[in-house]
C-alpha cells in the first residue's frame, strides 16, 4: 500500500515539475532576430548594426515583444533600444530610408494586425543617439470625413479638399434604402472613415525624395461597404512629416 502511494506522489510530482518546466519555457522563449543590418544611421563615419527582434509565437509569424536595438558596429556596444507603441503583431518589417535624402536615414516600422493584410502598426523614427518618433500611425494627423450627399453621391473632406464618389454603381435595393425616387436624400447619412488602413512608403523620381502613403477606408452602412480609400501622401521636412497631397481611389 505504502508502496502504490509513492508511486502515486512520485506521479503527481513528475506531472506538476512537467506543467513548471513549460511555463517556464513559453515565459522564457529566445528572441529571434527578424532584420539586421549594418547602416551609416548617423551620417558621420561610424556604422552601426540595426536589429529588429521580437519572441515569436510558435508555428505562427505573429511577434510580440518586438524591439529596435543599435549597436556600435566596431565595438557592440548598445547604442538605444526601443520598442513600437504597440509591439506586436505579424511579419514586422524594418526598411531604412532616408527620406529627405539629407545622408541621414530614418527608419520605417511595419506589423500586419493579422485582421486584413491591409492593415497594420506603422511608425517612423529618426535617430540621433536616441530613437525619435517622427511618425506614427495612431496620431491622426490628417482627418478625413465623409457623408451621403443627394443624388448617389458620396462626399469625401478633408481641409478644403473635397471629392464626390459617385455611387450608382451600388444598385437599387442599396440605394432605395437611403434615396428618394427623386434623388433625394431621405435624412442625413454620415459614412464612415477608418482610421489608417496602410502606410507605403515610395520614391518620387521627380522630386528625387521619399514620401509616404497614407491610406483610409472609407466605408458606408458597415466595415464591409466599400465607397473608396482615401489617401494623403506625406513629405519629410525639417524633421517631421507634412502634408502633400490628398486623393482618392476607387
Amino acid at each position: 500500500m505504502n508502496t502504490i502511494k509513492r508511486l502515486v506522489v512520485c506521479m503527481i510530482l513528475l506531472c506538476f515539475s512537467l506543467l513548471l518546466s513549460g511555463r517556464v519555457t513559453a515565459e522564457e522563449r529566445e528572441r529571434k532576430i527578424v532584420f539586421q543590418s549594418s547602416i551609416n544611421l548617423l551620417g558621420d563615419e561610424e556604422v552601426e548594426t540595426i536589429v529588429l527582434s521580437g519572441v515569436e509565437k510558435e508555428g505562427s509569424p505573429f511577434y510580440e515583444d518586438i524591439k529596435i536595438t543599435v549597436f556600435e558596429e566596431k565595438t557592440g556596444k548598445l547604442l538605444h533600444a526601443i520598442s513600437p507603441n504597440v509591439n506586436y503583431g505579424f511579419n514586422p518589417k524594418l526598411s531604412i530610408i532616408d527620406f529627405d535624402l539629407d545622408g541621414i536615414s530614418e527608419v520605417f516600422y511595419s506589423a500586419e494586425s493579422g485582421l486584413n493584410e491591409k492593415n497594420g502598426y506603422f511608425y517612423v523614427f529618426s535617430f540621433n543617439g536616441e530613437f525619435n518618433v517622427v511618425y506614427d500611425f495612431e496620431v491622426d494627423i490628417n482627418p478625413f470625413t465623409a457623408k451621403y450627399q443627394n443624388y448617389y453621391k458620396v462626399s469625401v473632406k478633408r481641409a478644403d479638399k473635397e471629392f464626390l464618389i459617385d455611387i450608382t454603381n451600388k444598385g437599387s435595393s442599396y440605394l432605395n434604402k437611403l434615396y428618394t425616387p427623386n434623388g433625394k436624400l431621405q435624412k442625413q447619412c454620415l459614412a464612415s472613415v477608418s482610421k489608417v488602413n496602410s502606410v507605403i512608403p515610395y520614391y518620387n523620381y521627380l522630386k528625387n525624395e521619399y514620401f509616404i502613403k497614407v491610406v483610409r477606408k472609407v466605408s458606408g452602412e458597415n466595415a464591409s461597404d466599400f465607397i473608396c480609400n482615401a489617401a494623403c501622401d506625406l513629405e519629410f521636412k525639417n524633421g517631421k512629416f507634412i502634408p502633400l497631397k490628398t486623393y482618392v481611389e476607387i
